[in-house]
């Protein structure tokens, strides 16, 4: 079993499963509470993750058929039929994310068809690739804090080296600030969010400079004011906040663009570095 949802009132399963007749093999079905069933003729091949967009069911992974039409990686079951999205998609999907509007999905990269294994889709007709993409595999995604966070077996993204984690602001991908270190083996499986902290599962060796084991913890270690992850709310934060919001000096006739690393400092989710973050280091700060 790869993944479960519910849509209509029904719970539905994807992976390449027997069937409880222990004869037909599925790779996605729907219990209604009484029974099992194949769901529309199934996928030829592993499903490997569902979601839910615009009121239809979304299935990703191996299949190159669904109920009998051709539908490479990517398929749309309304609650009746199944429909085609993309069919020049040629890489396997293995993560959905909804964000900003679209349904980004997540998967092999190194197919060279130009969306490097992250593409964003509008539920229409445009597609998106999210900057130069990943050079490995996308295993899962999360939106937290209104950024989109990508996991997976990857060293870089944009180019920027990042270790099996990045983060898209909307316009480029970063790494993490004091995220996983040597040795450069780090594979995340897996993504959650809990308590305006970012869990991570998977094969993790060195966090920050402590051995860590399978599970990782990545967020505000004092809290939102505490900008530079040190534990510490000082001046050190105000300094750097400051500086962040000011920005580097530029020709008077510059165009006056957002800093990379804004999102290290808006700590209100705003995306927008001004004197409401101030506000939430100054409420930390002088409690």
């Amino acid at each position: 079993m790869e993944d479960l949802t519910v849509f209509n009132d029904e719970l539905i399963a994807a992976g390449w499963f027997l069937m409880p007749d222990e004869v037909t093999r599925a790779g996605i079905a729907s219990w209604d509470g009484i029974s099992w069933e194949v769901l529309g003729g199934g996928v030829n091949d592993r499903a490997r993750v569902l979601a839910t967009y615009k009121g239809d069911l979304y299935v990703g992974g191996d299949f190159l058929v669904a109920g009998g039409i051709r539908a490479p990686h990517l398929v749309r079951w309304d609650g009746s039929t199944w429909h085609a999205v993309n069919e020049r998609l040629n890489w396997s999907v293995s993560a959905f994310a909804e964000y900003n509007g679209h349904l980004v999905l997540g998967g092999d990269s190194n197919r060279g068809d130009g969306f490097n294994g992250l593409v964003s889709w509008d539920g229409d007709r445009i597609w998106l690739s999210l900057g130069k993409g990943v050079d490995g595999t996308v295993f899962d995604l999360q939106v937290f804090n209104g950024d989109l966070y990508a996991g997976g077996n990857f060293r870089f993204a944009d180019g920027l080296h990042v270790n099996g984690i990045a983060r898209w602001n909307g316009s480029l991908w970063q790494p993490l600030r004091n995220a996983y270190e040597e040795p450069d083996e780090a594979i995340v499986y897996t993504l959650e969010e809990y308590e305006r902290s970012h869990f991570v599962g998977g094969a993790i060796f060195r966090v920050g400079g402590r051995p860590s084991v399978s599970l990782a913890r990545w967020g505000p270690t004092a809290s939102l004011g505490d900008f530079d992850d040190d534990a510490d709310i000082d001046l050190l934060d105000l300094k750097n906040l400051l500086v962040r919001a000011r920005g580097p000096r530029r020709p008077a006739d510059a165009p006056i663009t957002p800093p990379e690393c804004l999102c290290t400092f808006n700590a209100d989710g705003d995306r927008g570095v001004d004197l409401l973050d101030f506000s939430t280091f100054q409420n930390d700060f002088l409690p």
